[in-house]
């Protein structure tokens, strides 16, 4: 898609300002739990920003395509675990929780049990963590009662880290000693 700026014609790829759309505005696609709300937040950031207001629509249809090709490849069990963390802290109500999850398709009688299954584990923790739910003191406090030393705590949370993609976790093979 051509964009030209002070008379140089320049090809941007829709992947490229997906990405750089993403990283301005604090996109996080697990944060939608459908995909018309990701048009929704999509078409009023076109509305505001001057630059993307020159795309047309043919380039708006082609980002529009890239973030739902990524919307599609967050797990509903992912995005769900925002609005349980949401619920957990008191900031949504149970019924708003059940809503949002009956918009991605799982019944209530389903969320309620996801939410009690989910709402006393490590995996909540760090979830409430992650999302910068937890007030000064409240994780040491939640690492005690797991019965975790710090150390312990940190492995689990990088760990964590890991198997959701936010940051790799390198693992060092053990060394051998040399035999005499």
């Amino acid at each position: 898609m051509p964009i030209i700026s002070r008379g140089i014609k320049i090809d941007y790829e829709p992947d490229r300002i997906w990405s750089s759309l993403r990283r301005e505005y604090n996109i996080s696609l697990d944060e939608f739990p459908t995909r018309e709300a990701l048009q929704r937040r999509l078409d009023e950031i076109y509305d505001r920003d001057k630059y993307l207001k020159n795309l047309g629509r043919r380039g708006r249809m082609e980002i529009l395509d890239v973030a739902m090709k990524g919307f599609e490849e967050v797990p509903s069990e992912r995005r769900l675990e925002n609005f349980m963390g949401l619920r957990e802290r008191g900031i949504l109500s149970a019924s708003e929780y059940y809503y949002f999850a009956e918009q991605m398709g799982i019944t209530e009688s389903d969320a309620e049990r996801r939410y009690r299954k989910w709402e006393g584990s490590t995996e909540s923790i760090w979830v409430l963590k992650e999302k910068g739910l937890l007030n000064y003191g409240e994780l040491s406090k939640l690492i005690r009662t797991k019965r975790l030393s710090q150390g312990q705590a940190y492995r689990s949370y990088r760990i964590w880290q890991h198997e959701q993609g936010i940051r790799p976790y390198r693992r060092f093979p053990k060394r051998r000693r040399p035999t005499p």
